[in-house]
């Protein structure tokens, strides 16, 4: 990275778009506050009300890892510590069994000769569809829930339903895991077990520390395992609203190096191009901080907005009856439910709370300055920030 390129972003050379690092730059330049870190106690994921993977559990399911984000901007965020036990001493959140098959399409014959949709909602849907557009000649074979997978095969995203999560990979040599994060974790060790050596087993998590630490203690040789996030989505999830060009003019993080010599990993690299999205390369704690910026932040403003506006709303529905469409674009993401945010806040706790912080300070900033003429610059420093976004999605660049 050149110019402002002082900043620690981890300790893997990372490959940010021009309009990620930009906003970053500019967010610290035009930034008149301290930049401070929050002190956060452990938290775990606990799983509940679902089947049970598995009685067998690994040992390592019980030591604890800790995760300690690089230095960002001035500062080294603390420890956050997530207990593996807590996911398996519950019962498992991996869907229930179900299976059946429909003819495979006809088509040239990628790279990946078999892929495996472990998760078939909103990305794994629209992951599963794109390969129908792009690849009809993969084999795409899903594992999900029964009700799930009976629409998943109406809307044609896969051809084959397994019963079971090592019947669903054991032939796969491209594993796409598409669940939320506790339940992807959960999922690991039986995926690395059953996995082909010379498979690639890729999970589409929106968080990437906890997830790339679990993997390594399982993925050890055989199966590679690359942590991704496609960078797009929308408010809504479930394979109703899946979109075989979900993934067109998007970013796509990858948590490995640009120059990584595995073929498998080029080839996952090379499909995404082919799907529309654009390889981001970096390692999983520089992701982590910078989502927790761009994405995370964003999804609590809205919660937070939508409550002011909630608690200020009378009997007569004022204000929120003055709305307007401003409103309504600000509170799109308002839309989303706690289900998927859930495993998100508890698994990047310190890199949202530390964007909390600045948000607070930037608001409390504002606030004094209401009457102020410096108020200006904080304007033209958000349309600053509008012209590069804008411009950059007429080029085709990240989608929201």
């Amino acid at each position: 990275m050149t110019g402002a390129a002082t900043l620690d972003r981890g300790p893997l050379a990372t490959s940010h778009s021009p309009l990620a690092m930009a906003f970053l730059i500019a967010t610290h330049a035009h930034s008149k506050f301290p930049l401070t870190h929050s002190k956060h106690t452990l938290v775990a994921i606990s799983n509940s009300n679902t089947i049970p993977l598995s009685p067998n559990r690994s040992s390592a399911a019980d030591s604890w890892a800790f995760l300690r984000s690089p230095r960002r901007l001035g500062g080294e965020c603390p420890a956050l510590a997530i207990r593996h036990s807590r996911f398996t001493n519950h019962e498992s959140r991996l869907p229930a069994p179900f299976g059946y098959t429909t003819r495979m399409a006809e088509g040239p014959q990628p790279a990946f000769r078999r892929v495996a949709v472990i998760g078939t909602g909103l990305i794994g849907g629209s992951f599963a569809l794109a390969l129908r557009k792009n690849f009809p000649a993969i084999a795409r074979v899903g594992f999900d829930r029964k009700d799930v997978l009976e629409r998943v095969i109406v809307r044609g995203a896969i051809q084959e339903s397994a019963s079971d999560l090592p019947s669903a990979v054991r032939d796969a040599d491209l594993v796409y895991i598409a669940l939320p994060i506790a339940a992807a974790i959960e999922s690991l060790p039986a995926i690395a077990a059953s996995a082909r050596p010379d498979a690639l087993v890729t999970d589409a998590c929106s968080t990437k520390t906890t997830i790339c630490r679990s993997a390594r203690e399982h993925f050890r040789s055989g199966a590679r395992f690359l942590g991704g996030h496609p960078i797009a989505g929308k408010e809504t999830g479930g394979i109703e609203h899946a979109d075989e060009k979900l993934f067109r003019g998007s970013r796509y993080a990858l948590i490995a190096q640009e120059e990584d010599p595995d073929p498998r990993v080029q080839q996952f690299a090379a499909l995404l191009r082919t799907l529309g999205a654009e390889p981001d390369w970096c390692d999983a704690e520089t992701h982590d901080w910078a989502v927790g910026i761009v994405s995370h932040l964003p999804q609590l403003l809205t919660v937070a907005l939508a409550r002011v506006v909630l608690d200020e709303s009378d009997e007569t529905g004022l204000p929120a009856t003055l709305a307007g469409p401003g409103l309504q674009e600000m509170l799109r993401l308002a839309g989303s439910p706690y289900s998927m945010w859930r495993d998100i806040c508890l698994t990047n706790s310190e890199n949202i709370s530390r964007a909390l912080d600045r948000l607070m300070q930037a608001v409390d900033y504002l606030r004094t300055h209401l009457a102020s003429k410096d108020l200006e610059q904080e304007f033209r420093a958000a349309n600053e920030l509008y012209r590069l976004l804008h411009k950059s999605k007429s080029q085709g660049g990240t989608q929201s």
